[in-house]
């Protein structure tokens, strides 16, 4: 058959008998390669079709090639530029990820060949323990990742000068190319000051971080979909203030364009409100140690706050009849102030983002890192310029400004507390009988601030029937130590354990108090129909 084949080519088309045996062993390879010859068959020299459809590809393909004036598509089909429609471009990624999904899939030793490859620097920016990514240039997609690490793609710009030229490409489309590999350094320094406005090395300086395992992907932006090689160096950034305050800057302009996640997002690849990260190749590398290498990372800058210490803890009001609180827990000290309902309700917004808690709604700020808010509104702007100085004249520098607009609480997020005006609990048997465990829940309404409204707290959790009996002792005035039905040992450590420890996270300060020897709880219980 193939023999014949070579023979009837040479009579027809009058080429050499070796040129012949080329078109007719190309054409084999192509319908070969197209599963549309019967394989069993073709190891014994004979041509023999699957299927009629399969014949009718093999058709298609001989009168194209075979007539000068028949393409498969129009002349420009895959002209690029601006100027190209969105559906041609989706229709090209769609043909070519079909493609290349299935040459991929199909390879008989799974060993398939990329045919395009990408060199990337990434860099690695954490601050308060979560890393800064951002959105991917590609369009959205459902179940995409389309979020990864600053960074990007090397570009010919990034080689030394002169080896930016037309042949300069074919050196850096191989695997590990040394060309390629080496300009990396430049590539994250132009795509960061592009992607985050971040410029080197006037705000920050970075290290190598690791260098990852080829990781190969059908993958590509638009249309610059192939089975892929991706060469990736990440690099760890460390910013100066400058850079801190640029960033900060940056993130307030564009925040839809980035998104923090915790290493344990990272892990799970998508945040609680849906953003994806798309990091396949830092998972490839590194696997079930992947937590633990980000956890290794460090700060990209520590903005330590003024107050650190529990001497610089703070209760903040939250009615005009509640004071102004500082100091250790136990020994606060009311701080004479004047307080105006703005200046408590600014002062209530700034504490209430510096100690992590959610707002349901934001308006006229943004909320930045490390405590810092970006204040838009005029107004809300010079309730906390008037806040700022009432506070230095006390010589109480509790509030943080950087270039005019940046505001932030200088108390570290575990000592900013609020007063128990607006807090509630409730307690209980764990099924609404005498049995071993109970519960406890702390509540506390939402509030309108200057930068929108709080989150409602609503938190449950389970106490032991011990810590439950404590709290019914001191409702009814009764001293839990007399109390025969209460394990004998430290009551404080008791509650500190089994509900400080949960609640101070919330910014309850203490909930049982101790003056002398009277028992006392700071809050006001639930009413039950509430």
């Amino acid at each position: 058959m193939i023999s014949a084949a070579v023979q009837h080519v040479t009579q027809v088309s009058g080429v050499s008998e070796s040129e012949a045996a080329l078109i007719v062993m190309t054409c084999q390879r192509l319908f070969d390669s197209l599963a549309l010859l019967d394989r069993r068959l073709l190891h014994a020299g004979q041509w023999q079709f699957v299927s009629f459809p399969a014949q009718l590809v093999a058709r298609s393909l001989l009168s194209a090639l075979a007539d000068e004036d028949q393409d498969f598509f129009e002349c420009r089909y895959w002209e690029q530029g601006a100027h190209r429609p969105e559906d041609v471009v989706e229709a090209q990624r769609t043909l070519l990820r079909g493609l290349e999904t299935a040459r991929v899939a199909s390879h008989r030793r799974s060993a398939p060949k990329p045919i395009r490859f990408v060199y990337v620097a990434w860099g690695v920016i954490r601050l308060d323990g979560r890393f800064l990514l951002h959105h991917r240039e590609d369009k959205a997609r459902r179940q995409t990742g389309n979020y990864v690490l600053p960074g990007g793609r090397f570009n010919l710009s990034d080689l030394p000068v002169e080896l930016q030229t037309p042949q300069g490409l074919p050196l850096t489309q191989r695997t590990e190319s040394t060309e390629a590999l080496s300009s990396l350094e430049r590539t994250l320094v132009r795509e960061l000051a592009e992607e985050i406005q971040l410029r080197h090395p006037e705000h920050y300086s970075f290290r190598p971080w690791r260098q990852l395992r080829p990781f190969r992907e059908v993958e590509g932006a638009r249309n610059n979909h192939a089975y892929t090689e991706y060469l990736i160096r990440v690099f760890e950034v460390t910013l100066n203030a400058s850079g801190h305050l640029r960033l900060l800057e940056t993130l307030s302009d564009h925040p839809e364009q980035f998104a923090w996640f915790s290493p344990e997002d990272l892990m799970r690849k998508v945040r609680r409100d849906g953003k994806v990260a798309y990091l396949e190749a830092l998972h490839a590398d590194l696997g079930g140690d992947l937590k633990e290498a980000l956890e290794g990372v460090a700060e990209s800058f520590v903005d330590r706050p003024t107050f650190e210490d529990e001497t610089g803890a703070v209760d903040v009001p939250m009615t005009g009849s509640s004071s102004l609180m500082r100091g250790r827990t136990g020994k606060e000290r009311a701080v004479a102030i004047d307080l105006s309902d703005d200046d408590q309700a600014v002062l209530l917004a700034l504490a209430w983002y510096a100690k992590g808690l959610a707002f349901s709604s934001v308006d006229g700020v943004v909320l930045l890192p490390s405590g810092w808010v970006k204040v838009i509104d005029d107004r809300c702007l010079r309730s906390l310029d008037l806040l700022s100085e009432k506070l230095h004249k006390t010589g109480l520098d509790l509030i943080d400004c950087r270039d005019e607009r940046f505001f932030r609480l200088s108390v570290a997020p575990g000592m900013v507390f609020f007063d128990v005006a607006d807090y509630r609990y409730d307690a209980g048997p764990a099924d609404g009988v005498m049995q071993r465990d109970g519960w406890f829940r702390l509540w506390m309404p939402s509030r309108e601030t200057p930068f929108g409204c709080t989150a409602e707290i609503e938190h449950t959790f389970q106490i032991s029937r011990n810590t439950l009996r404590i709290i019914e002792s001191v409702e009814a005035v009764q001293d839990p130590e007399q109390n025969t039905q209460i394990k004998s040992g430290d009551i404080q450590r008791v509650i500190r354990e089994q509900i400080d420890t949960r609640t101070k996270p919330l910014g309850l300060r203490k909930f049982l108090r101790i003056e002398g020897k009277e028992y006392s709880i700071s809050v006001e219980r639930l009413c039950r129909d509430s």
